[in-house]
């Protein structure tokens, strides 16, 4: 959910487009490597320690990115006047 897989404690950034994907990730001496439908996608250099993070900011390109807007429903037109609601229920507010 936050663009990242963990692994030995460590977050390493995978591309935004791959969260709830499933992949595969391979660490191989001292690179991390992740693969998605048998592609490798990305390859960081492993991390030492724990609690670290390696992004790639390429990663979150496009996640903000703004969508037209959503055009707004018609607003339909009335079958009678309100003035004769107003005049059955007593007047107006």
């Amino acid at each position: 959910s936050d663009c990242s897989v963990e692994v030995d404690g460590n977050a390493y950034s995978v591309p935004w487009t791959l969260i709830g994907e499933r992949v595969t990730v391979i660490v191989a001496g001292p690179d991390l490597r992740v693969r998605h439908a048998g592609q490798d996608v990305v390859c960081h250099a492993l991390r030492s320690g724990r609690y670290g993070r390696v992004a790639d900011p390429a990663h979150f390109a496009g996640i903000g990115r703004r969508r037209a807007p959503c055009p707004l429903p018609e607003v339909p037109t009335l079958l009678r006047p309100l003035s004769e609601y107003d005049a059955v229920a007593g007047g107006a507010w």
